[in-house]
């Protein structure tokens, strides 16, 4: 069995500040155990609480997975998971999981929202077509052609779960400065009063 022993060293980069001693050249499994061990007792611990990465908003410490410091964390399509720091930070977890999928993020309630947006203004067929796109209300291009550009803007801007996209101008078109999310309620109270 190897022993190993992991000395602090003030002379190395905070990447690699031990030195891995078990009577041979240290490995780069034996490296990754020492960074660990001084990730986890000597580094400061990152309080990530109430921060948004992507879709994810931290809510609270979680117990840590193989060692790594875990985050509980809601995405935006509503399901809660786990998230180490380093994957939060690196940018390597956005959602849930969520937006894995072929069309990035389908089985969202945003991605609804957006193909709402598009059958009104776009869709010929539509039922809402005469109160939208037969009014000529369009919707951007920048977002009519790529959801990962309106998910974006739609995070940037406020959006949550119970709210709902809102043209700030009734006859103007679905585009960055014309929207912006209401409740239900404000959005029929702001329906009622243009009426």
């Amino acid at each position: 069995m190897k022993t190993i022993e992991l000395v602090w060293n003030p002379k190395h980069k905070p990447e690699s500040p031990c030195v891995v001693k078990h009577g041979g050249a240290p490995t780069s499994s034996d490296c990754s155990q020492a960074f660990s061990f001084w990730r986890n007792t000597m580094g400061k611990l990152i309080d990530l609480t109430g921060q948004r990465f992507g879709m994810l908003m931290v809510l609270k410490r979680a117990p840590n997975k193989k060692e790594k410091v875990t985050w509980g964390c809601e995405c935006d399509c509503g399901k809660t998971s786990e998230s180490t720091t380093s994957n939060l930070l690196s940018g390597a977890s956005k959602s849930c999981g969520c937006v894995r999928t072929k069309h990035l993020g389908r089985k969202t309630r945003l991605y609804r929202i957006w193909t709402g947006m598009k059958d009104r203004c776009l869709n010929s067929n539509s039922k809402y077509r005469a109160r939208y796109g037969g009014r000529g209300i369009s919707i951007c291009k920048a977002w009519a052609a790529d959801f990962p550009v309106f998910r974006d803007w739609a995070l940037a801007n406020g959006y949550k779960n119970d709210l709902t996209i809102d043209r700030i101008e009734n006859n103007g078109n679905y585009e960055p400065a014309n929207c912006q999310w209401l409740t239900r309620v404000d959005n029929s109270k702001k329906g009622q009063r243009e009426q």
